[in-house]
């Protein structure tokens, strides 16, 4: 088994370093190391590490960064693993371990455990209500199966409160940048680059628990930390993750991925999540995309063959018949002629092939309830997005795919938690016997279509 290292920048929280450590250190673990970097800790920190035998202690700044401090620590590291850990955690028995076998999966860069807070919420899982590190023990066997069964998904990056990283591939990439000079974003910036080299990153169903010790000992705002490293990320990338780094299972679950050799365009690819996880699982793949973001093509083009283009003034002449699936999520309510654009993918589709649409419903109950209050507000999100230029119902969805010579072969949709006045409306409008109206047009806040071409 390879050596570890797990560096842990703490400023303060002694209560937190000592039960995130002492936790770790009752567990099996394989060789390891501890390296503390105290970043002038006033509350008995210093003097509880020093008493420790096994504890490598750099001696940091309160003005350093949490990229800063990480690529102290790894400077004194020595193992060939990296888990790079917030003190505010406290890991589940599985969770090491099945990070560690995941790092040595090859290609494999850095892995990830799921949990109970974080940023970005793509490890995000709603915990039980446990109130002991037992209950926790007990939710997070339930997650793995008791280390038995433990699910491995690709992602485009992670979060550094539980980090583990090949120290080859850290020092390939250069660390992390130090110019995010707070808490946020410097490991998404990291898991970027290590995309841009070649790596895959993984997230295992293991847990974390994570809390909030930094923010609340030292009195730091959250909200104004990421919103600085937010601002310092998008100066370098130019990328809004909002939007962005979303991969589309709703979508991908009409896809046969594990079939040999498939064809795939996804048009409005953004980071290219959803290309990512089809080359996962199917390396076998031929994958293409468009996106209009060149930033954002910069990380998709590591999964397929990524060009910055507009979806509808592309020649699509060199595509036609090339396809088995075309994917478009939530793209067709943005274009001016959406109509002529649906038409255009009949022709790049094979034989056979499929074209995967998911389309904002404009019926759903919210806007009518807008509507009825004489609303309709634009917003940055959601149904009424401001950069929408056509708006769909599912009936008008139908007759633009049929118009287009498709053939709806399923569809589903998703819904939305709803304040009570709407479910309340919602009930009522359903109810009137002379007004007879669908409940699924209304419920519907995404529909998703899988086309066949008209025989």
């Amino acid at each position: 088994m390879k050596k570890l290292s797990i560096i842990l920048p703490v400023r303060n929280g002694i209560s937190y370093t000592r039960q995130c450590i002492e936790i770790l250190r009752g567990y099996a673990l394989p060789s390891c190391e501890y390296i503390v970097i105290d970043n002038e800790s006033a509350d008995g920190t210093r003097k509880w590490l020093t008493a420790q035998s096994n504890i490598k202690v750099v001696q940091g700044s309160a003005s350093w960064s949490l990229a800063r401090a990480f690529n102290e620590g790894r400077k004194k590291a020595r193992g060939e693993l990296l888990l790079f850990l917030h003190n505010d955690t406290v890991c589940s028995r599985d969770a090491i371990p099945a990070l560690i076998k995941v790092v040595e999966m090859e290609g494999v860069a850095a892995a990830g455990p799921l949990t109970n807070r974080c940023m970005h919420y793509k490890q995000f899982v709603e915990p039980d209500a446990y109130q002991s590190p037992d209950e926790m023990q007990a939710f997070a066997s339930k997650l793995s199966h008791g280390g038995e069964k433990i699910s491995v998904n690709v992602c485009l990056f992670l979060e550094s409160f539980c980090m583990m990283v090949r120290a080859r591939a850290f020092d390939e990439v250069g660390g992390f940048d130090e110019r995010f000079n707070g808490v946020g974003y410097e490991d998404v910036d990291f898991s970027f680059r290590l995309l841009q080299a070649g790596y895959w990153l993984c997230i295992a169903s293991v847990y974390v628990h994570h809390g909030e010790g930094s923010f609340e000992i030292n009195r730091l705002s959250r909200e104004k930390t990421y919103r600085e490293t937010n601002q310092a990320f998008q100066a370098k990338w130019g990328i809004d993750l909002s939007y962005s780094a979303g991969i589309r299972y709703d979508l991908l679950k009409y896809m046969d991925i594990s079939r040999p050799d498939i064809s795939v365009l996804e048009i409005g690819c953004a980071l290219g999540g959803n290309l990512m996880c089809i080359k996962w699982n199917n390396p076998s793949a031929s994958l293409f995309g468009f996106e209009l973001n060149p930033s954002s093509v910069a990380i998709a083009k590591n999964f397929g063959n990524v060009k910055v283009a507009n979806a509808e003034n592309m020649d699509y002449e060199e595509f036609r018949g090339k396809f088995d699936y075309v994917m478009a999520g939530d793209l067709i309510e943005h274009l001016r002629d959406p109509w002529s654009f649906v038409k255009k993918m009949k022709e790049v589709l094979k034989p056979g092939g499929k074209f995967l649409a998911s389309i904002p419903n404009v019926a759903h109950i919210s806007n009518v309830y807008g509507l009825l209050h004489g609303f309709w507000n634009y917003t940055d999100e959601g149904l009424l997005d401001r950069t929408h230029l056509r708006f769909f119902t599912r009936n008008t969805i139908f007759e633009m795919f049929q118009d287009a010579g498709f053939r709806i072969e399923e569809c589903s949709y998703n819904t939305v938690a709803l304040p009570e006045s709407m479910h309340s409306l919602l009930d009522t409008l359903t109810k009137i016997p002379e007004f007879p109206v669908s409940r699924d047009n209304l419920e519907a806040f995404q529909i998703f279509v899988k086309a066949g071409l008209k025989e």
